[in-house]
């Protein structure tokens, strides 16, 4: 199986304050930005690569990713997610559940979230429209 490298992502307590400081120190521009339930995520880029870092940023302050942790994450993408959570939840320590995610009611993205062996979190993102 060969994955495409997505993204990076962190969270952020003020999602201007780092895209600006992203911007200047690394030539990051705005490429994306959605927000619902709660939350915002802006996706950064430059012309230099394709991959993408990933800010979200939670209202009212700290980070709810249930499992915890899954804030920082590398994200993949994958033609065939049903396989490939076969296939991941016998290699990986821990496997999440297949979630498909909306966002104002339509259909954002469907994704899974597995750990390595130290437990840094992976994120496996369904080929989609913007995840291709």
């Amino acid at each position: 199986m060969s994955a495409k490298l997505l993204h990076m992502c962190i969270g952020t307590s003020n999602l201007e304050r780092s895209e600006g400081f992203y911007r200047e120190l690394l030539g990051l521009e705005v490429r994306d930005r959605y927000s619902s339930d709660g939350w915002t995520v802006s996706f950064l880029g430059n012309d230099a690569s394709a991959m993408e870092l990933e800010l979200v940023f939670w209202e009212g302050g700290g980070l709810k990713y249930q499992p915890p942790g899954q804030d920082v994450h590398l994200a993949v993408c994958v033609a065939n997610l049903n396989a490939e959570h076969e296939r991941v939840g016998t290699l990986a320590p821990k496997c999440e559940p297949i979630v498909d995610h909306l966002v104002n009611g339509k259909k954002f993205a469907r994704y899974l979230f597995a750990c390595d062996p130290d437990c840094n979190w992976i994120e496996f993102l369904e080929r989609n429209e913007r995840y291709s």
